[in-house]
């Protein structure tokens, strides 16, 4: 891709290839009790069925809701649809709270974290025991922690433009998957500059460590139970928060759809010596699918990936990519906004609209795995120390300040945004691309800086400010009734779930063992 060629072309003809983005969003939140700790209750079934629900599910934990929105064109559409799981949640979660925060609630040891259950088909138990493996892998503290995934494609007459503009002589279907690889490589360059503006888990309650018997390296924040690291943007992101430390040196190449599935085949075949350790059974119960590096590959915990929909048929994940193309990215790296009733805002969409769109449209040079691991570094700087003065990140063989570095990238993601206002004739875009300016300028304007200020300003604890805002959002969101056909529509959909809950359940005719053996051969 040549960015300047990109931009005169898209120019040209007033940005309209551009219009048409379509978005979704995925939301993980635990549920709290009354008095701020994790809900020991179950899946509420007025939710419907975690396992078929296509909008309300579990992630981890049986207390761990995950809102999934369909896919949108209009971004307010998807805030929307947003609200509306919200609410209807509320609706049948009276006596709890959705709690705001990425760092979770307050946690007791005794009770611990109930891993999710989806019922008593062998799909279900195979979505149980893949979470079994990720608590005796990994443990469950880590798994608590919760955000927010962002899905992204882009329309058919920008593919066409851009396939064009780099006289690509591949088919439409290899090209799409070669341009979201070359933003894929970018977004690792680049992606640290959404770390910054939008990490939102500089503090935590101590916990999230004494109840876990971890180690830390925090700063105590105040009296009431608060660590946090002074210049941190997002702890959740760092090597405090959601990674595995196995999976940093996996020598994922993101250089082509075939090296990319080369390295995640690679790791889901491969043994490893602890989690051999661990086994697959004790006592007759499962512990994990089995002891290889990846069970299956949504372990693999990238800060972005190729995605493509699942179809009526059960191919593997890395099957369907291989076999019908990247469809669309999974953006994973977003912390739930606490100043936000459902984790996210516009301006953070448009943001992530103008940047992914940035990525796309600018020269992506090949990557090796000595660049990739400089990246992986430069994320972990952000995470702990962003808003450091004078911080420096590694760009290529180079050390740049991560200010000047951050404004060289505004003054091109800046073109993007007026081509993206221009498409949809709104100036939104180009307002949040300024804002990002203002936060490089003083890292007060980004919402880690932000946060941290209302703590100090209000004498909260991380805890104090996430129960107020928890009760806060609830009030807001259920004050005004839903109306009655959005309400029927998501009832129908919580019934139906569980109906084909039971028509799963009753159409297995393997076992277990011989499930999991035919998936395995897969």
């Amino acid at each position: 891709m040549e960015f300047k060629k990109n931009i005169r072309a898209l120019k040209g003809l007033g940005g309209a290839p551009l219009k048409g983005l379509t978005r979704g969003i995925e939301r993980e939140t635990l549920r709290a009790d009354l008095k701020g700790y994790l809900s020991a209750k179950q899946h509420q079934k007025g939710l419907g069925s975690a396992l078929t629900n296509p909008y309300i599910t579990t992630d981890f934990s049986e207390s761990q809701i995950e809102f999934v929105t369909p896919a949108f064109s209009k971004s307010n559409e998807a805030l929307d649809f947003l609200r509306d799981l919200h609410q209807f949640s509320y609706d049948q979660i009276t006596d709890e709270l959705l709690w705001p925060s990425s760092m979770p609630c307050l946690l007791d040891e005794k009770q611990g974290i109930p891993v999710a259950k989806y019922g008593s088909s062998n799909l279900a138990k195979f979505k149980h025991v893949y979470r079994l493996g990720l608590k005796n892998r990994y443990g469950t503290y880590m798994q608590a922690i919760s955000g927010i995934h962002y899905n992204l494609s882009f329309p058919s007459e920008l593919w066409s433009l851009l396939k064009k503009q780099e006289e690509y002589e591949g088919s439409e279907k290899d090209f799409i998957s070669h341009a979201y690889f070359s933003l894929i490589r970018n977004f690792h360059r680049y992606g640290w500059v959404l770390l910054y503006f939008f990490g939102s888990s500089p503090v935590l309650d101590k916990s999230f460590f004494t109840s876990g018997g971890k180690d830390h390296n925090l700063d105590k924040f105040d009296d009431k139970g608060t660590l946090f690291l002074p210049h941190a943007t997002s702890l959740r992101m760092s090597d405090l928060g959601y990674h595995n430390k196995k999976q940093k040196n996996l020598e994922f190449c993101f250089n082509s759809m075939e090296s990319y599935l080369m390295g995640l085949e690679r790791a889901i075949r491969t043994e490893d010596v602890d989690y051999k350790k661990i086994g697959i059974k004790k006592d007759g119960e499962y512990k994990q699918l089995n002891t290889n590096v990846l069970q299956i590959e949504n372990e693999y915990y990238g800060q972005i990936r190729p995605k493509r929909s699942p179809s009526g048929d059960t191919k593997r994940a890395n099957h369907l990519l291989r076999d019908e193309g990247v469809e669309y990215v999974e953006l994973r790296i977003m912390d739930s906004n606490p100043f936000s009733p459902i984790g996210l805002n516009l301006d953070q969409m448009r943001f992530i609209d103008a940047f992914l769109t940035y990525c796309l449209l600018k020269e992506s040079p090949p990557c090796s795995f000595k660049t990739t691991q400089a990246y992986k570094g430069n994320w972990q700087k952000v995470a702990t120390e962003g808003r450091k003065d004078n911080l420096r990140l590694k760009n290529g063989e180079k050390d740049i300040g991560l200010k000047l570095w951050g404004l060289s990238i505004y003054e091109e993601l800046k073109e993007v945004a007026e081509l993206l206002d221009l498409a949809e004739g709104i100036t939104e875009y180009t307002d949040v691309v300024e804002k990002f300016r203002s936060s490089l300028i003083d890292s007060n304007y980004t919402i880690s800086g932000y946060l941290l200020n209302e703590l100090k300003l209000n004498d909260q604890s991380f805890f104090e400010f996430s129960m107020a805002k928890a009760q806060e959002f609830k009030n807001e969101i259920t004050k005004v009734p839903m109306s009655d056909l959005k309400l029927s529509k998501l009832k129908e959909d919580a019934k139906n779930s569980l109906i084909s809950q039971k028509e799963i359940e009753q159409s297995d005719k393997t076992t277990f063992n011989e499930y999991l053996e035919n998936y395995i051969k897969t």
